[in-house]
């Protein structure tokens, strides 16, 4: 889970992780991308070298989140 959006309440825990527990996918792994207004761009970038990086992952799946 990816969380590139630029509002954020607090530094830790990351919003993703807080999106990932009320999702209940306590298994997920979780970070924020920070960077402004590019931050779904990069986010988006960096689920597509991720997801084609691996064979293992073909299976699963990468959440973006974004919200302003």
């Amino acid at each position: 889970m990816i969380d590139g959006s630029t509002t954020k309440g607090f530094a830790e825990p990351s919003q993703a992780s807080l999106y990932a527990q009320h999702l209940k996918l306590y298994s997920a792994n979780c970070f924020d991308v920070a960077e402004a207004c590019n931050g779904f761009i990069r986010s988006l970038n960096l689920a597509y070298l991720i997801f084609n990086s691996s064979k293992t992952m073909k299976d699963n799946y990468i959440l973006l989140i974004n919200n302003e």
